[in-house]
């Protein structure tokens, strides 16, 4: 924690957060049964022991993509931006 701030944006971190393991989605149904894929846009705060204290879909295409994206980095562990 810096004065007045409680987190850290990208632009003031040297070293940004890392993902320590890749995510383990789960398709959702009715897009694999249409054969459909998409991009989901997420953003995410990370405490300062590199865990997910909040995410929410910015972007997504529908199809039940943006829940399962959600659901998988509210499990997700990063290292820490410093």
């Amino acid at each position: 924690e810096e004065e007045g701030f409680t987190y850290a944006p990208l632009y003031r971190v040297t070293e940004p957060p890392q993902l320590l393991e890749t995510l383990k989605l789960e398709y959702p149904d009715r897009a694999r049964e249409f054969q459909k894929e998409g991009v989901v846009i997420i953003e995410v705060d990370i405490d300062t022991q590199g865990h997910v204290v909040s995410a929410r879909i910015i972007e997504e295409p529908g199809w039940g993509f943006g829940e399962a994206a959600l659901n998988a980095v509210q499990k997700a562990e990063f290292t820490p931006a410093k």
